[in-house]
Parts: C-alpha cells; structure tokens; sequence
C-alpha cells in the first residue's frame, strides 16, 4: 500500500471505536492482550475498543487495561453457559460495573451447538449432544429475556444479538424495537454463524432508527466457513446505507492480522464503492453513537 493511502487510512480510523475485539487471556489462543490492544489502537488513531470474551464478562480487564495505558479499552458481557446463559442477575452486575454491550449467546447458541464447525475452534468447547441455548421457547421469548431488556432499556447500553438463529433475531429485535431500546446491534448477520437473509435484515432496520447491522472484519477470513468475499460486504452495505451499518474487526485470533490492520484492510476494501463521508460514518460516527 502507497503511503497516501496508507495516511488516506489512518485519517479515516482517527477517533473510531472497534466494538468487537477479542484478547488474551481467553481459552482460545489469540494474537494481543488487553494492554497490546489498547496501545495498537491508541497508535492506529482510535479513541475506543470493547473487549468480548465468549465466556466471560470483560470489564474488569477494561477497567485495569485502561488504567495501565490511559485509552479507552470498555467492557462487554456474552451470554453464553459460563455466565449462566440467559441470566438477567448477570447483565445486571455487568452494566453496573461498566458493560456497554450485552450480547446474546455466540458458542453457546443453539446454532452454533447444531453447526459447530462453521468455526473449527468453537469445536474444542462444545461438547458432543449438548444442548443450545435459545432466546425462545415454544416461539415465545423467554421471561429471562424481557428482564434483560429492560435492564438494557434502563441504562441505555447496547443489545447486540449474538450467534442466534434468524428466526431469534427476528423476534428479539422486534421485541427490542416495541420496547424502544435506543441502541441495537444485528452482529453480522450476513456471516455464516447467523445466515440471515437481507429481506429479513432490512425488514428489521425499517422498525427503528436505532438498529444497526454490524459487519466485521472477521467474516472475510479463511478461518469462518463460507467466508464473505469484500465485494459481497460492499454489496450488502450499499442496500442498506451506510447510516446503519457499524463496522468492526472481531479480530484477535492468533492467526489473523492484528485488529487494527484488519481495520485498515477493510477500509482499503471499501473505498472505491463508498466515500470519506460515509466510510466515517461506519467505522467512526455510528459506533460513538452506540457507546455515549
């Protein structure tokens, strides 16, 4: 890459947030640490990143991480087995002590645990004939999740959907829109881990300014079965308008360039399709928006 675009690259990452970063020490092997994290992207010109953790909740490291380094590292809580699933006492805790995203179960969904090797590694901690978690029973949403709703609604923080299946998706955005949540975020919908079709993805964003579609780096990568290709992602974006979209690394794993080259790729990637503008309002304006 030239140096204008290289420099054309790190003005466009200039106060962004990656809102899904995945770092050591985790039970998977990843490529940084918290501290690593926050100093690469503190050095790439970002102002934020959120911590995931499949299992469990990362505001405690964010807290220390962003002490030890003076950047804004925030925490998040994923609502898969180790934290009890479906566990509103603990979304609770969580946001008390600083999670500003509540995703719903990843390894643990009942899709991932029928398809484990859409990602070879969610292999390894899902065991044979296990049962998935679902934020539905019987069509209906869980009382569990009406609590967590509410305890999202009440302190404005954000609900990302996880590894759900689409009909789940479906129905908690719905439900999310109905109760007025300001700040929703479909995770990657498009990737193979959700499958979700874009009928159904836009007839979601059409309830509510507030929804968002995430898109993230990751996707694009060998390690995902049926990754996407750019042009597919440059495709989907163009259909639902970069106003809605928030665009993330979900970097971290030890074979993957670092997060924020990640970033950079993707924004490389995007450029001859979509401008400045609009490519700020993806990686810089929509993901503020979704952490103030």
């Amino acid at each position: 890459m030239e140096r204008i675009n290289r420099e054309e690259i790190k003005g466009l990452l200039k106060g962004g947030i990656d809102l899904h970063l995945h770092t050591s020490p985790d039970i998977f092997p990843r490529k940084l640490d918290d501290i690593e994290a926050a100093v690469q992207a503190k050095e790439a010109g970002l102002r934020g990143v959120v911590l995931k953790n499949h299992f469990f909740p990362t505001v405690e490291r964010a807290i220390l991480g962003e002490a030890k380094t003076g950047f804004n590292l925030m925490g998040s809580i994923t609502l898969n087995k180790a934290v009890g699933g479906i566990n509103p006492y603990a979304v609770e805790i969580a946001i008390k002590e600083g999670a500003k995203i509540v995703w719903m179960p990843t390894i643990h969904s009942l899709k991932t645990v029928k398809e484990p090797d859409i990602v070879g590694v969610f292999k390894t901690v899902i065991r044979p004939g296990e049962d998935g978690l679902s934020v539905l029973k019987q069509n209906k949403l869980l009382p569990e999740i009406y609590n967590i709703l509410e305890i999202i609604r009440e302190h404005n923080v954000a609900l990302a959907t996880g590894h759900i299946y689409p009909f789940e998706v479906i129905a908690l955005v719905k439900k999310s829109a109905e109760m007025k949540l300001k700040k929703v975020i479909i995770t990657h919908p498009f990737s193979s881990l959700v499958g979700m079709s874009m009928d159904q993805v836009r007839e979601l964003i059409d309830l509510s300014l507030n929804i968002y579609v995430e898109f993230t780096c990751y996707d694009c990568c060998p390690q995902i079965k049926n990754p996407l290709t750019f042009e597919q992602v440059r495709e989907f974006i163009s259909h639902i308008g970069p106003e809605r979209v928030v665009i993330t690394s979900d970097g971290g794993q030890r074979d993957n360039p670092y997060p924020v080259d990640m970033l950079a790729d993707m924004i490389k990637n995007l450029l001859p399709s979509f401008s400045h503008k609009n490519i700020r309002l993806m990686f810089v304006n929509n993901p503020s928006y979704l952490m103030t």
